[in-house]
């Protein structure tokens, strides 16, 4: 399946905004960067268009436009926090326009924040109820959240455009079945088999599946004939080692983990599996630099980050380990296991009473909460990953 990030409707998006706006503000002097950027956005001559959108900025710095365009060039980039920037202070300025709130939650989406995807997204489809975009990007966000009645309410509508999508399948179906709709799951999931005639993504997407029901030998079924008919199909040797990793066959799923990294070099669960399995082995060193390299791809994996509080407070490197746990906190803080963790750490610090407070919120949080991060730690769950927007 293509896993570029599609951003044509995001060039039409901003270039006919930013047209718009330069005409309506009369505003002729910087009219020429501003086109000649515009045109070096659709060639992909970012750095070009940087600069020349930076010119518009520096005579007009109220420029919506061109704060819009720079959001573009940084998204193409991956730079999402910079992006991020550019979107908002474009926001600011035009408030009114859905397109600016659409590559907003788009950033957001591209970089795993998807909690915070889904407020620009919602505006978007309030203001523009037939979006089927931010309807699409809306839905997986709010499955990838566990929100799964909303993420069938926003989905189902789209079924006359979207039945011929795996991916949308697959998400409506599993959305579906968490939301006590087995009709509505089995009649995704059927169609999903129909269309997806014994395809390599099918079978992914099949695997996937049944390893969110706990049917972990038809997934590794699944996973096994994805990996036959395409052996570099991107995540089927991610999923692999998952169901190798909850059978305990630690070997394997290293092997499985490692041939994903290589596939995508840019996925971070690979190298936090890779570091949660060599530690269990006794590499501690090797399972620092794997869960380090996890954190510089996605700094807010707090799995990762517990993960290294673990090894640092195995090693009395306490001061560290508290450091990754208040990190982790900022990330999860309804974890009754991240809290203890923080307490045992506190109590060897001598911060007696913050370990004693630490310790009462963890047995609160064990008697009211699903400790989410828990599942996810002891390797009970799995991951959601390589959904992409359309």
């Amino acid at each position: 399946m293509n896993r570029g990030f599609r951003l044509a409707v995001l060039l039409v998006i901003a270039s006919a905004f930013a047209g718009a706006l330069v005409a309506q503000t009369g505003f002729a002097r910087p009219r020429e960067p501003y086109v000649r950027g515009e045109q070096e956005l659709r060639t992909g001559d970012l750095a070009d268009a940087e600069r020349d959108f930076r010119a518009v900025l520096s005579k007009d710095p109220s420029s919506a436009g061109a704060h819009a365009n720079l959001g573009v060039v940084y998204m193409r980039r991956k730079e999402w926090s910079q992006a991020l920037i550019e979107l908002r202070a474009a926001e600011k300025l035009a408030p009114s326009v859905p397109g600016i709130r659409l590559n907003i939650g788009l950033a957001h989406f591209r970089s795993g924040d998807y909690g915070a995807a889904i407020p620009p997204l919602e505006s978007v489809r309030h203001d523009q109820p037939g979006n089927t975009q931010a309807a699409y990007i809306l839905g997986i966000c709010y499955f990838l959240m566990e929100r799964y009645a909303e993420a069938k309410s926003v989905l189902a509508p789209l079924w006359d455009a979207q039945s011929s999508n795996l991916q949308y399948l697959y998400v409506l179906g599993i959305a579906a079945g968490n939301a006590g709709d087995p009709h509505l799951e089995s009649r995704s999931l059927d169609r999903l088999k129909d269309i997806g005639a014994g395809s390599p993504e099918m079978h992914l997407l099949a695997g996937k599946a049944h390893l969110a029901r706990q049917e972990n030998e038809a997934a590794l079924a699944e996973f096994n004939a994805a990996i036959q008919a395409d052996p570099k199909l991107p995540f089927a040797h991610y999923y692999l080692g998952v169901i190798k990793r909850k059978s305990r066959d630690l070997e394997s799923a290293q092997a499985e983990f490692l041939a994903d990294a290589a596939i995508d070099p840019d996925v971070p669960f690979n190298y936090e599996e890779l570091g949660n399995i060599a530690a269990a082995s006794g590499e501690n060193r090797k399972a620092e630099e794997y869960l380090h390299r996890a954190l510089r791809l996605e700094p807010r994996l707090a799995t990762a980050r517990y993960s290294l509080a673990k090894l640092y407070r195995a090693e009395s490197r306490y001061t560290e380990a508290l450091s990754e746990a208040d990190q982790a906190s900022k990330s999860d803080d309804n974890s009754a296991s991240l809290h203890y963790l923080r307490a045992q750490i506190l109590q060897k610090l001598n911060r007696m009473p913050e370990a004693q407070r630490e310790f009462a919120i963890s047995s609160r949080l064990r008697e009211k909460i699903r400790d989410d991060l828990e599942v996810k730690i002891t390797g009970n769950g799995f991951r959601e990953t390589g959904l992409e927007t359309q």
